[in-house]
């Protein structure tokens, strides 16, 4: 097709406008590069990406109701139609709502799916759904029973997308303050809500996010991760966007199959920057063990590992594996956010090692402070998630008294700065819970995190969450370390596959553990497996475990960034919804 040309658009100060900005300074230049893992790619340049999402930006102000707000459901799977989709929901002033189609409709995953779908419209009522072709019916079917009389958010599937137009003259629909994307959270411990972004949110988060990353015009950025969710929709493609990198995507489905994949990518493109949770990071240190390729990953400036715990094991574990290929000792940077906060509160520094802090086991337990272990003492090691973003602050406050905590003191994380959202669409209650003043007389606006965590140096180290603490005796249990520990007490045991959680609905009745087998073994195989688990949390934290069960791959529950749900997981347990091979006791009866 032919580049439009692009004429300067109005200034503006959203992403949007950054768009419009480098389709008019460097129009060519690659934006986005696709593949599904085949070794075929596709590309748009900023001018194309900026003429194509003009032209759908056109078709989108339609669907308006009055002074509502105009929402639309994107839920295509990752490609450059998502690109474009989102990126004409923020020129057009619409107010964009990440989602994602099941990868294979199974009649579980279709029940899931409509389920988390019938969900969202009830809280957006969305008026335009942006999705795949073959997803049309399934979807105005799941929609149905809201609309019997025939109404209904208008479809618009990926084959129906217009053309690129000629963006000039083009002008951002949409100031500062509006809503311009309702990110729906995960829902690791609750049902998802969505949270309200602004366009000021959005350029806040991003510009910090590059500060940290030294993102800059003509470099490459890698990454997999599913555009629905803020890591790979803010962090990587309105970074790579907003800092004028081109961005080499592919998909969830294609890494999952075959990481090596991802390092792949890295190596073509010789990227500077790529973002992953940690269990990405374990994958694919396993598979370039088992890879007789040889590749280049010198290039690569930063990894920032977030989205859910970072193992100070897994760390040492990708560098060890990819050293030789030249990957830099600290190029694996620790990261820690939450979509509350738009994504990023704080990062690494690429040029130093993580930090890891040795702490007295015990002491970090039962009296919530990290101090440092005597010689005879367990050693609990925490990995440091950086320090704050520019012109964010996070603050280490008690949860019950509502007052700063003391240098060196487990308290709940709060966060404050630009990238704070505005609350959650359509709760005004839970919103004015989370989003607050801050401690004792600081009266600027905090969110309440729910995370846990200790500042030393500047620096945050997560600790776990303060709904999902395990207590016993008077002693709180991080549920990712006795996680971590059962899953590590035999090598037939999935990483990544095991969830801890009380069974009663606030989280407290007796404490069950079921691990994910990696492969299916036979029955006699599972007495000893059972066994080893018991013995590794008996030793390392003292805890009275009811059960210990072992589960089929895939059965334990997970958010779409590989979160476990642990109250999930314990619902669907009181209703004896596992199906468990072996437990520990066995069950009577």
């Amino acid at each position: 097709m032919r580049t439009p040309v692009v004429a300067e658009a109005r200034p503006t100060h959203t992403l949007a406008g950054d768009l419009l900005d480098r389709a008019r300074r460097h129009g060519a230049r690659h934006a986005v590069e696709f593949t599904i893992g085949d070794g075929r790619w596709s590309t748009v340049t900023y001018a194309e990406l900026a003429g194509r999402a003009a032209a759908l930006a056109r078709v989108l102000p339609a669907a308006g109701t009055g002074d509502r707000p105009r929402f639309v459901l994107i839920m295509l799977p990752n490609g450059l139609d998502y690109v474009v989709s989102v990126y004409a929901c923020l020129l057009a002033g619409v107010v964009a709502v990440p989602f994602y189609p099941p990868s294979v409709l199974t009649a579980r995953t279709a029940r899931v799916f409509s389920q988390r779908l019938q969900e969202i419209h009830r809280d957006c009522a969305p008026d335009v759904v942006v999705l795949a072709e073959d997803q049309a019916g399934f979807v105005a079917d799941a929609l149905a029973p809201a609309y019997r009389d025939g109404s209904g958010p208008v479809l618009i599937t990926a084959g129906e997308l217009p053309a690129a137009v000629d963006p000039a003259g083009v002008a951002v629909r949409a100031g500062g303050a509006d809503l311009a994307v309702l990110q729906y959270t995960s829902g690791s411990t609750r049902t998802p809500s969505g949270v309200m972004l602004s366009h000021d949110n959005l350029v806040a988060n991003v510009r910090a996010l590059a500060a940290k990353t030294s993102a800059a015009e003509g470099e490459a950025a890698v990454s997999w991760l599913p555009l629905f969710h803020d890591l790979g929709l803010i962090g990587m493609l309105f970074g790579a966007v907003h800092a004028g990198m081109t961005l080499h995507l592919t998909t969830p489905a294609a890494f999952v199959r075959r990481p090596m994949l991802w390092l792949e990518m890295i190596d073509r493109a010789r990227a500077c920057l790529t973002m992953a949770p940690n269990f990405a990071f374990d994958l694919a240190a396993r598979a370039s063990g088992r890879s007789d390729r040889r590749l280049d990953l010198s290039s690569l400036r930063l990894a920032v590992n977030g989205a859910e715990p970072v193992r100070h094991s897994t760390v040492a574990a990708f560098t060890s594996a990819l050293r030789d290929w030249g990957l830099r000792p600290s190029a694996v940077v620790p990261g820690y956010g939450l979509a509350e906060a738009t994504l990023s509160v704080t990062v690494g520094d690429y040029r130093r090692p993580p930090r890891l802090l040795r702490v007295c086991a015990d002491r970090l337990r039962r009296d919530g402070v990290a101090v440092p272990p005597g010689d005879d003492d367990a050693v609990t090691v925490l990995v440091g998630c950086g320090t704050d973003v520019v012109d964010t602050e996070s603050v280490i406050v008690d949860p019950d008294r509502l007052t700063p905590c003391p240098p060196g003191t487990v308290g709940e994380v709060w966060v404050t700065g630009p990238g704070v959202a505005g609350g959650y669409w359509g709760q005004p209650e839970r919103s004015a819970a989370t989003f607050r003043p801050g401690p004792a007389d600081d009266r600027r606006r905090f969110v309440r995190t729910g995370d846990l965590g200790v500042k030393i140096d500047s620096t945050l180290y997560l600790v776990g969450r303060v709904k999902d603490m395990i207590i016993q005796r008077g002693v709180n249990h991080c549920p990712q370390d006795v996680e971590y520990a059962a899953e590590c007490a035999h090598p037939a045991l999935r990483p990544g596959g095991t969830v801890v959680f009380g069974t009663e609905p606030d989280g407290s009745g007796p404490v069950v553990v079921l691990c994910e087998l990696e492969r299916y073994l036979g029955g006699p195989a599972y007495p000893a497996i059972l066994a080893s688990v018991r013995a590794a949390l008996a030793e390392e934290f003292g805890l009275d475990i009811a059960t210990v069960g072992l589960v089929r791959k895939g059965q334990v529950p997970k958010t779409t960034s590989g979160k476990v749900r642990r109250r999930a997981s314990a619902q669907r347990w009181r209703e004896d919804g596992f199906t468990v091979l072996a437990r520990s006791p066995a069950a009577v009866g």
